[in-house]
């Protein structure tokens, strides 16, 4: 396929002036789709840019502008890389939009599709978060594993069909067979905006829903659940109305501007992500183009952290990992925990008298809980 047929070049008008030198900004070291300069060659290109102008399943009108005005904001910053010589990202526009916001998720798993296999890591500038559904579509039509991450002040989940897709698309991804979630968690979401009834049917599939005073408070223990997701679907409405006013329903509560880039980051140094999404952001109700900034910015970190990521994982006999074994009294085989030597993060072995395990991603505090005699809860969920 060409992917130029689902495609519309960027067409952003050029500044006037930069507040950093142009030769060190963002859009002079990536590649741009444009209208004289077509994708013709991907070879070496390790991250995609996509913008999906589609608000049409949303109260949320006006967020189809966002994929430009985010756009504006990144490409003055400065290019994170140390070798800008080396363009390893493609800003490949925007996608063309369907007859219908369902044909748009259709159009989505293409172009997905044709990167994922090339494995190129996409950026998805939206839009509103039901495209999340293309992305899982993609991934599932790939046998690629879904351990979808949302980072949302409200779970999206309602079971009211009356309802826009993008207030209740996890619904369908959850309760829909033809979508095959491995895990699913949610980081920050207010109480007080939320169903106690779905939090509680999340809770019963085993998935973590983290609220927000909790995850503001061990902010480095969300870095293993982010370490092992696969695609990660930011609303811009996690964070605090005064750090991103630019949200057709902000909340005065949420993640403060440095906690969203902080979370980008650790997003950017999983192994294992391949879809990174902001949505929601509306241009219409911004100020000073304040949360197309941040965004921009949270996109900058996801970059840096996908630039310097470790590239490791733990091997029995690696001298670059430390071993802990820890027993437990109610376990009747130890549970064992590595250490980074590089990178000082943690993994541990979910294996048990029942069945061999795996080693997944968990924090500091999972180890010192097994040092205490108690069963990390991570290790109850994946051990089963």
């Amino acid at each position: 396929m060409d992917i130029n047929d689902f495609l519309t070049p960027v067409a952003l008008e050029k500044k006037d002036s930069f507040f950093i030198p142009e030769e060190s900004s963002f859009i002079s070291s990536i590649k741009v789709n444009t209208s004289n300069s077509p994708i013709d060659d991907l070879e070496g290109i390790q991250i995609a840019i996509l913008g999906i102008p589609e608000s049409r399943s949303s109260y949320n009108k006006g967020s189809e502008k966002a994929p430009d005005a985010i756009r504006n904001k990144l490409y003055q910053l400065r290019f994170t890389s140390k070798n800008k010589n080396r363009k390893v990202i493609f800003d490949l526009g925007n996608l063309r939009p369907g007859n219908s916001f369902t044909d748009s998720y259709f159009g989505l798993k293409e172009v997905l599709t044709y990167l994922l296999d090339r494995n190129i890591t996409t950026i998805l500038l939206g839009g509103t978060q039901d495209l999340t559904i293309g992305g899982v579509m993609t991934l599932n039509a790939l046998n690629l594993p879904v351990n979808l991450t949302t980072i949302d002040s409200k779970i999206d989940y309602n079971q009211n069909n009356e309802t826009p897709k993008s207030t209740n698309y996890l619904a369908e991804l959850i309760e829909n067979e033809k979508y095959t979630l491995k895990d699913y968690s949610n980081i920050g979401h207010q109480i007080y905006l939320n169903d106690s009834d779905i939090l509680e049917k999340l809770y019963q599939h085993q998935y973590d829903c983290i609220r927000l005073g909790e995850a503001k408070n061990k902010m480095l223990e969300l870095e293993p659940i982010l370490r092992e997701t696969t695609f990660l679907s930011f609303d811009i409405s996690s964070i605090k109305q005064g750090d991103a006013p630019g949200n057709y329903n902000p909340s005065p509560n949420g993640f403060f501007a440095d906690e969203a880039c902080l979370l980008s980051r650790f997003a950017g140094l999983s192994e294992s992500l391949k879809l990174f999404g902001f949505f929601e952001i509306n241009p219409d109700y911004d100020i000073n183009n304040q949360t197309s900034h941040l965004a921009a910015q949270a996109i900058w970190y996801f970059i840096d952290g996908f630039l310097n990521k470790y590239n490791e994982f733990p091997e029995e006999n690696n001298e670059n990992y430390k071993k802990f074994i820890v027993e437990i009294s109610s376990l009747s085989d130890p549970i064992i925990f590595y250490k980074s030597q590089k990178s000082n993060r943690w993994w541990m072995n979910t294996k048990n008298s029942y069945n061999q395990g795996k080693i997944i991603a968990c924090s500091y505090k999972d180890y010192q809980t097994a040092c205490k005699n108690d069963i990390p809860s991570k290790w109850l969920k994946f051990s089963s």
